[in-house]
C-alpha cells in the first residue's frame, strides 16, 4: 500500500507503472472505506473524518482517470503481434510495442484479463461520462466507481442504437410512402380509361365514395405533415 504514496503528485507515466496502481489502489480504496468507518465507530473528531472521505475521493477520481488512461494506450495496441517493419521502414509503435507481443498476452503480462481491459477502454472512449460521473458522485456525497460509468456507456451505446435502427425505419418508411403518393405517375389515367370506367363500372358511385375516402385520407396525411414539418422547424430553430 505504501507504493501509492509515488503516485500522489499524480498518475503514472508508464504503462507498466498505470497497471501496477490500477492493481493495488482498489485495494488501498477499500482498506480506507474500513478506515471511515472505524472512525465513524469510534466518533473521532469531524475534521478527521471529512479529511479521510477526501483523501478517498481524491483516489477513486484517480482509479477512474488511470483506467481512462491505461484504457487509451491498450487501445494502440494490434491484436495481432506488432509489425515488425524492415530496415528501411522501421515497424509501427505503440505502448507496447518493445514487447513485439500479440495484444491478449501483452495485457496478460500486465496483470489484467481482456475483460478488463475492455472495461478500460469503454472508458476512454466516454471520457465525458467519466467526469460527469466524477461531478456528480461529489454532489450526491458518494464515491465515483468505474461500474457506474460503464453502466452509463451501456446506456449510451443502447440509445444510440435505437437510434440508427429508428432512423433505418424512418427511411424504409419514407420509401413506402414516396411509392403511396406517387400512385397517378404510376397510373396513367387517360380519358379513354375514364370513359371505361363509366360504361361498365356498375358499382360507379361506390367507386367514387372510395375515391371521395382516398381524398379525404390524402387531404388528411398532408395537414399532419404540414404540422410535423412546422413543428421540426420551429425545434430546429430554438
Amino acid at each position: 500500500m505504501s507504493s501509492l504514496v509515488t503516485y500522489q503528485g499524480g498518475l503514472p507515466e508508464t504503462v507498466e507503472d498505470l497497471a501496477h496502481f490500477l492493481l493495488i489502489a482498489p485495494e488501498k480504496a477499500a482498506a480506507m472505506r474500513a478506515e471511515i468507518r472505524a472512525i465513524q465507530k469510534v466518533g473521532l473528531a469531524k475534521a478527521v473524518y471529512d479529511q479521510k472521505l477526501e483523501e478517498q475521493r481524491r483516489l477513486c477520481d484517480m482509479i477512474l482517470d488511470a483506467s481512462v488512461r491505461l484504457g487509451e494506450m491498450t487501445k494502440e495496441i494490434p491484436k495481432a503481434s506488432p509489425d515488425r517493419g524492415n530496415q528501411y521502414t522501421g515497424g509501427k509503435t505503440t505502448p507496447l510495442s518493445v514487447s513485439q507481443k500479440p495484444k491478449s498476452e501483452a495485457v496478460r503480462d500486465l496483470g489484467f484479463t481482456p475483460k478488463q481491459v475492455e472495461r478500460f477502454e469503454t472508458l476512454a472512449d466516454n471520457k465525458d461520462l467519466v467526469e460527469q460521473e466524477k461531478a456528480q458522485a461529489r454532489e450526491e456525497g458518494r464515491m465515483p466507481t468505474r461500474t457506474n460509468v460503464i453502466n452509463l456507456a451501456q446506456e449510451r451505446k443502447k440509445r444510440t442504437e435505437l437510434q440508427r435502427e429508428q432512423i433505418d425505419r424512418d427511411f424504409d418508411n419514407l420509401k413506402l410512402f414516396r411509392k403511396a403518393v406517387s400512385i397517378t405517375k404510376i397510373l396513367e389515367i387517360t380519358d379513354e380509361v375514364i370513359d371505361s370506367v363509366a360504361a361498365v363500372d356498375t358499382r360507379l358511385d361506390d367507386t367514387i365514395q372510395d375515391m371521395n375516402d382516398l381524398i379525404g385520407a390524402i387531404i388528411e396525411i398532408r395537414d399532419k405533415l404540414i404540422q410535423k414539418g412546422a413543428e421540426r422547424g420551429k425545434k430546429q430553430r430554438s
